[in-house]
């Protein structure tokens, strides 16, 4: 299962690791497990996820399902970083983030979207 809590500096983080998934039909496989997953936390804006999309293949299918996936975890997140992206995978996130509201924050390095999540976790809103 590709979805796990982690703890990083005292902070419960909610790993979401798609990496290395080179056919696009175990990504969606994938995506689905990480809804049912989410979907039985608690609906409280207080989850901080972690996504790892390092090495990832994609398709306009994978696209779509990560789309529909953030739009499903909004009401259980309080902040979402997506890590491992390089050129096309970057270009692909930015379009994906702004069509669902750009709430997510994309970082190339694992460290640096672990940082901001910390941050976010000290603010209050």
């Amino acid at each position: 299962m590709p979805v796990s809590f982690i703890e990083h500096q005292g902070q419960r983080i909610l790993l979401l690791d798609f990496a290395r998934i080179r056919d696009p039909q175990i990504v969606l496989r994938e995506i689905e497990e990480a809804r049912k997953f989410i979907a039985q936390q608690p609906r409280r804006k207080e989850l901080l996820t972690l996504a790892d999309v390092s090495k990832l293949r994609f398709n306009d299918d994978v696209l779509k399902a990560f789309r529909e996936l953030t739009k499903h975890d909004e009401p259980y997140e309080k902040a979402a970083a997506v890590f491992g992206l390089t050129t096309l995978g970057a270009v692909a996130f930015r379009a994906n983030n702004f069509m669902t509201g750009g709430r997510l924050k994309g970082f190339e390095k694992k460290d640096d979207a672990l940082k901001w999540l910390l941050e976010q976790a000290a603010s209050k809103s």
